[in-house]
């Protein structure tokens, strides 16, 4: 039996990753095969993440197992989960990028492979891509200014500092108009002028159609000249309250796409990139309808898609791509630019493995000084969960269960708690447990509670409102497919 170096590094990685004792040399060779990029064309590089939601720090963070296409996308990227994912891009189970892609066996791949993401990693990746691909750019697609407390309270500038750290050289967005139009403008017009491009064709003023933002770029990658388009979440008023952004307009906005598209080829474009915040399957759609794009780096969807999606359109071939959210992957495009067109494509979604990766010093230092203020109301605790003792002892009998199995089971009172979740449920159980308290006999027509007592009333209460939330939640996410189809 023979195997190529590339295999033997791979196999190391893994048995690092799964604790087996490797000398440092033989570690570190693993960790570098494992983030190796071969060779391709004339090395037109572009990076690519999307989705981070201002994940500074590394996270467990498990793939979906439910992503239901309509109609003729049912079983077709980006609506695979699983072992059909696997499948259909020849991933071998039980391996570190079967962990990355799918949520198979999600515990204890999780034990193996450890933590995801983290911009201090990243970094080191990023850093590691460089070293191959001088020259290369970096693209973020936007969702990047919300979704941590940090985030939150500094109103996206912890942010903007670990972009500009990480090397990010063009983005476009869609939470970060949450932040609301002044201070995504002070932060533009400030903080990235000179550093960073913020893109975004299809923004427009409201009275006079005018643009908000810079449309597209033209940069040159050795020596190559590549457009480079923005396109900011098409639905962001409807999506996210109207009042953030009143004077804005948005829409997909296909025909000045189109025309934005022939402008920059006019002009000497040898590539054309689209920075997309549209979601996979409208991706898919425009790629079929605008002609002129060579490639859509897409995000939105939160999609970790291994492969570009090849799309037919009355001009060519568009291939269209999703890089997965919360720092999790880094993609990696090369092209092949020949005769002032692109002749060929090399694409690697790289899984972030915290593990594999040491953090970068620089980085690691920014976020500790970022959060540093905040290190008292990140400690504080939101949750209690009780050890599998005290949970067995106080889980109801059989008895019990038959008794009540029509009500919904809920976890004792003291297992979690989980303070201020659902106002209008902690009012309904404090009104039920004072009507009790006024009964000098309890109510027989009432409904008992599923365990007894009035404290389990209450654990009840809180739980029925965290599930309408996730209800609601899973509806949208299934959904979600059928309404990115219309226009």
């Amino acid at each position: 039996m023979t195997i190529t170096r590339r295999e033997f590094l791979h196999t190391l990685a893994v048995a690092a990753a799964a604790g087996l004792p490797l000398a440092d040399t033989a570690r570190a060779s693993a960790i570098n095969g494992f983030y190796d990029l071969h060779q391709f064309g004339n090395n037109v590089t572009l990076m690519h993440f999307t989705d981070c939601h201002a994940q500074l720090m590394p996270t467990y963070f498990r793939e979906p197992n439910v992503n239901l296409g309509v109609g003729d996308m049912a079983g077709r990227p980006p609506h695979l989960v699983g072992e059909a994912l696997l499948k259909r891009y020849q991933i071998s189970a039980n391996t570190r990028l079967a962990h990355a892609f799918t949520y198979l066996d999600y515990v204890n791949a999780a034990r193996t492979f450890g933590k995801v993401g983290g911009f201090a990693h990243l970094a080191t990746l990023a850093k590691k891509v460089r070293a191959q691909r001088p020259g290369a750019l970096l693209l973020d697609g936007g969702d990047s200014w919300q979704g941590s407390a940090t985030a939150l309270w500094t109103k996206g500038e912890d942010m903007v500092q670990a972009a500009r750290l990480l090397g990010v050289d063009i983005m476009t967005g869609h939470w970060e108009f949450t932040l609301g139009a002044g201070r995504v403008r002070e932060l533009v017009d400030k903080q990235l002028k000179g550093r960073i491009e913020f893109l975004a064709q299809n923004v427009k003023t409201a009275d006079f159609g005018d643009p908000v933002f810079t449309a597209w770029v033209m940069r040159e990658i050795n020596g190559i000249p590549v457009a480079i388009i923005g396109q900011a979440f098409p639905y962001t008023p409807i999506a996210n309250p109207r009042y953030l952004v009143p004077d804005w307009t948005f829409g997909i906005q296909e025909e000045n796409l189109q025309k934005t598209i022939d402008a920059a080829t006019a002009k000497g474009a040898h590539a054309v990139i689209l920075l997309s915040h549209n979601g996979m399957d409208v991706d898919l759609k425009l790629a079929s309808r605008v002609t002129g794009i060579d490639v859509i780096l897409g995000g939105h969807t939160h999609d970790a898609i291994p492969d570009p999606v090849p799309v037919k359109n009355r001009a060519g071939v568009t291939l269209v791509t999703n890089a997965g959210c919360n720092g999790k992957f880094l993609a990696v495009l090369d092209l092949d630019v020949r005769n002032k067109r692109v002749a060929g494509y090399q694409y690697r979604l790289l899984p972030v493995f915290s593990n594999l990766l040491e953090p970068d010093r620089e980085m690691a230092q920014l976020i500790r000084t970022l959060r540093a203020p905040y290190e008292k109301r990140l400690a504080e605790k939101l949750a209690v969960i009780a050890p599998p003792e005290a949970q067995a002892e106080q889980q109801p009998d059989a008895g019990q269960k038959r008794r009540h199995r029509q009500a919904p089971e809920v976890p004792p009172p003291g297992l979690v708690h989980l303070p201020g979740i659902n106002g209008q449920a902690e009012k309904n159980a404090l009104r039920r447990q004072q009507t009790h308290a006024g009964d000098e006999e309890p109510n027989r027509d009432r409904t008992p509670a599923p365990h007894g007592g009035d404290e389990r009333h209450e654990a009840r209460a809180r739980r029925g409102g965290i599930r309408q939330y996730q209800r609601g939640a899973y509806l949208f996410w299934l959904i979600r497919p059928s309404m990115a189809g219309r226009w």
